[in-house]
């Protein structure tokens, strides 16, 4: 007997990590399902909601970093902003803010998969105080397990950010799911029938 199988595509869900939605110094290591922010590489330093310094992209409070040495806002080469995802996501964004009143932000995005392979990357134009760029990287299907924004070499500044949000893979559909049980079930159902048809033909 022979069962027929259909591929059921993936469905996806939104990840967004928003800092106005929490008050001002929550720790957002795992604030939101499905997404682990730290600071990549210090484990000593953690991200939090904060408002005190710093030009937020939407709304009131932007990413900050918390530690023993106190709070910032700025994210550097040595303070990189790193999300990991439960599942693996096909598009990554998040705001770029200029941070300096005097010299120009630039900022950097870089998407990895589960080995830590560069798959894309996005870089800043120079950002002045104020100014935002959205970054966003992307990959064919779903392989991204990781992004990390931070500044490039060179910068004479830091870079705020805000409004990460990310496409993840999630469970397949029910109505495929369905489809597939369908299947599997019209298939037994016809060997029963060639069965019995044979089973009479040999008594009558």
């Amino acid at each position: 007997m022979c069962i027929l199988g259909v591929a059921a595509p993936a469905a996806s869900a939104v990840i967004r990590v928003e800092p106005d939605d929490f008050g001002t110094f929550t720790p957002l290591t795992n604030a939101v399902p499905g997404v682990t922010l730290s600071i990549d590489s210090r484990p000593e330093l953690s991200i939090i909601s904060y408002d005190m310094f710093g030009v937020p992209s939407t709304g009131t409070r932007l990413f900050g970093i918390i530690g023993l040495g106190g709070e910032q806002a700025e994210f550097y080469l040595n303070t990189e902003f790193r999300a990991d995802f439960n599942k693996l996501a096909d598009s990554v964004s998040i705001d770029f803010i200029g941070a300096n009143p005097v010299f120009s932000t630039f900022g950097k995005l870089l998407a990895f998969n589960s080995n830590g392979n560069l798959l894309d990357s996005f870089f800043t134009d120079p950002l002045a105080r104020g100014q935002i760029q959205s970054g966003v990287v992307t990959s064919t299907g779903f392989q991204i397990a990781y992004v990390v924004a931070s500044i490039t070499e060179g910068s004479q500044s830091g870079t705020d950010l805000d409004n990460l949000v990310a496409n993840v893979a999630s469970v397949p559909e029910s109505s495929s799911t369905l489809g597939i049980l369908s299947i599997s079930t019209l298939g037994a159902g016809l060997a029963l029938k060639r069965k019995l048809k044979q089973k009479l033909s040999e008594i009558f």
